[in-house]
């Protein structure tokens, strides 16, 4: 059922196997693969009315994000990231402005060889090991949820940050967000 779906995906599950009754994988679903039928069909019937609210409306990217500075070590930031609960945070440049996005799967491939990376400032590690993580995927301002889910499955993002005029972070849009919304309105 696609209820049963949304309400894992909306605690934070990425993404489930679907088994037959003898235990047999038929599909895998995933977070991804809700956000692109909502973004399909927001605009349409009673989802219209859902995709054209203001995320500020739908509490949605409310939350200051946790920020760090480029210079800040990449130990520092992991720091950061477990004693927010966050999964991850901003980088902004000296002038408090979003230039990139460290989150785990910029650890990806580092091994124990690698530890020492972990003393440079995340912006220089990021430059290194990840520099997509160094465009990050902003809308400003109080986007629509229709904009917002757009955004998500066409950049294939599983975030997407908020930024100001001054291109300062305000907010984080996930797709657990996404999924919560989508519980709420659809159950």
């Amino acid at each position: 059922k696609s209820s049963v779906l949304v309400d894992l995906f909306s605690k934070g599950i990425h993404r489930t196997a679907i088994v037959d009754n003898s235990d047999n994988l038929i599909s895998v679903v995933s977070q991804s693969n809700i956000a692109q039928l909502l973004a399909e069909n927001i605009s349409r019937g009673d989802n219209k009315i859902a995709g054209e609210r203001k995320i500020s409306e739908l509490g949605l990217g409310s939350i200051k994000p946790v920020s760090v500075q480029e210079d800040e070590s990449v130990i520092n930031t992991l720091t950061k990231i477990d004693a927010n609960g966050f999964t991850a945070v901003a980088v902004t440049n000296s002038e408090g402005k979003l230039c990139g996005n460290f989150s785990s799967s910029d650890l990806r491939g580092l091994y124990k060889e690698h530890f020492p990376s972990l003393l440079k400032g995340v912006g220089d590690y990021l430059s290194e090991t990840s520099p997509d993580s160094l465009k990050p995927t902003i809308m400003v301002g109080d986007p629509t949820l229709a904009e917002v889910a757009d955004q998500l499955v066409k950049e294939k993002l599983h975030r997407l940050w908020i930024v100001d005029a001054d291109y300062k972070p305000t907010g984080v849009i996930s797709l657990t967000d996404i999924m919560k919304i989508i519980k709420e309105f659809a159950y």
